[in-house]
C-alpha cells in the first residue's frame, strides 16, 4: 500500500506549529523585506548615509531597517522610507481564491494616506529627480517633475 504524501500546504501547516521553524520561517521572510527594501535604494543610487539624513535618522537606523529586523517595522516606517526614494508603499488586499483586489491602501507623503496622486494615473508623463535645492526643498530631497 502506497503512502500518501503530505500536500505542501499541509506540509507548511504543520511544521509551522513548531516554534523553532516558525521562527526561522519569520526570519527569512524578515530578510527578504530587507534585501526588497536595500534593492529599492540601490535602483536609486542612495547611500544609507545620504537616506539617514533624508528621514532625520541615523546611519545605524537604515541598516536596522533593511536588517534581519524588517518585520517589526511599522507600515509608516516603511512608507516613509519609500517615500524617501521616491517611491509609495501600496497595500493590496488580494483574495486568494479569486486573485481579485479587494482593497487598495496607498501610503504616501510620510504616511499620509491618498487615493489619487501624480504618479497614479496610467496616463502619467514625468519622473522622480533629485532636487537641486533651487525649489527650498532641501539638496537631498526627491521631487516630482513633468
Amino acid at each position: 500500500m502506497a503512502r500518501k504524501l503530505p500536500t505542501f500546504k499541509e506540509f507548511f501547516e504543520r511544521k509551522m506549529k513548531n516554534p523553532r521553524f516558525r521562527r526561522a520561517y519569520r526570519e527569512v521572510v524578515a530578510e527578504e523585506l530587507g534585501e526588497a527594501l536595500r534593492s529599492l535604494r540601490d535602483q536609486r543610487g542612495v547611500t544609507q548615509q545620504k537616506l539617514a539624513r533624508l528621514l532625520g535618522k541615523a546611519r545605524s537606523r537604515i541598516s536596522q531597517i533593511e536588517g534581519a529586523e524588517g518585520l517589526s517595522l511599522s507600515l509608516e516606517t516603511i512608507a516613509r522610507y519609500a517615500n524617501a526614494l521616491g517611491y509609495r508603499l501600496e497595500l493590496h488586499f488580494v483574495d486568494k481564491e479569486s486573485g481579485e483586489v479587494a482593497a487598495r491602501y496607498f501610503l504616501d507623503h510620510m504616511g499620509e494616506i491618498a487615493e489619487a496622486t501624480p504618479w497614479h494615473s496610467d496616463s502619467v508623463s514625468g519622473k522622480w529627480v533629485v532636487l537641486d535645492g533651487a525649489s527650498g526643498e532641501g539638496p537631498d530631497e526627491f521631487g516630482w517633475a513633468a
